[in-house]
């Protein structure tokens, strides 16, 4: 609650009619938590005491476009693809002769890219990552750090975090596939609405994730299973 330009209160959505819904995070002063065990560990409680011992807070008001809202899948593709579209050209690793590449690049130190694959930019590949030979890479494709994309995969508007292995003859697009996910030979996870795959995921080969699927931590998926939800841990046999 701001009141001439300054807070003097915090209201949350439970348990009171007047409260509004949140993101969940706040940036706190460290004196919060001495105010933690009066107020029974109530965040809320516990501002409100350090508001009332040391008077109204100062407001830094986050202006629109100063922030971005990432709550679905959607929100992180959305922008994704807007940071892309201001992606600097540079080459850092290796490019073996023979590669076709067109648009912006972004090459980290220590990848490769083997003869025969085509980028077309804009594309992001991190450091310590062996793409190819005749991988393709079309735009909006992010690989982080320590990705290995084998022969004949074809990747689009798509990120992919560290530690990931995708075989050969898969196909990605408008996805998020997360740390540590191996993708089998001959997957298709190509989203619309976007798919969400969870860190050390296990897709064995041909398999393939439907339309606005999420699928967990940990999850398991036999080989040329159909899915779309599996919840952490979960096997699909």
């Amino acid at each position: 609650t701001v009141r001439a330009g300054k807070v003097v209160d915090l209201v949350e959505v439970h348990g009171e009619p007047e409260g509004r819904p949140s993101g969940g995070a706040y940036q706190l002063p460290a004196r919060l938590l001495d105010h933690l065990p009066a107020a029974g560990y109530s965040l809320r409680d516990a501002v409100r005491r350090d508001l009332g011992q040391g008077g109204p807070w100062h407001l830094v008001q986050a202006q629109a476009g100063e922030y971005v809202d990432i709550i679905e899948g959607q929100d992180l593709l959305s922008l994704h693809e807007q940071l892309m579209a201001d992606l600097p050209h540079s080459i850092e690793g290796t490019i073996e002769p023979g590669v076709h590449m067109r648009g912006a690049i972004h090459l980290g130190e220590g990848s490769v890219v083997r003869a025969g694959t085509v980028l077309q930019g804009p594309v992001f590949i991190g450091r310590n990552c062996e793409v190819g030979p005749l991988a393709v890479l079309q735009p909006g494709t992010c690989l982080r750090n320590h990705v290995r994309v084998e022969s004949f995969t074809v990747l689009s508007n798509c990120i992919i975090a560290s530690n990931v292995a995708v075989a050969s003859h898969c196909r990605i697009h408008d996805s998020v596939v997360d740390n540590g996910v191996v993708v089998g030979t001959g997957t298709r996870i190509a989203g619309e609405p976007e798919i969400l795959v969870g860190s050390d995921a296990v897709l064995e080969p041909n398999t393939t994730i439907l339309s606005g699927g999420r699928i967990g931590r940990f999850a398991r998926v036999s080989a040329g299973r159909v899915v779309k939800d599996i919840p952490d841990h979960g096997v699909a046999v």
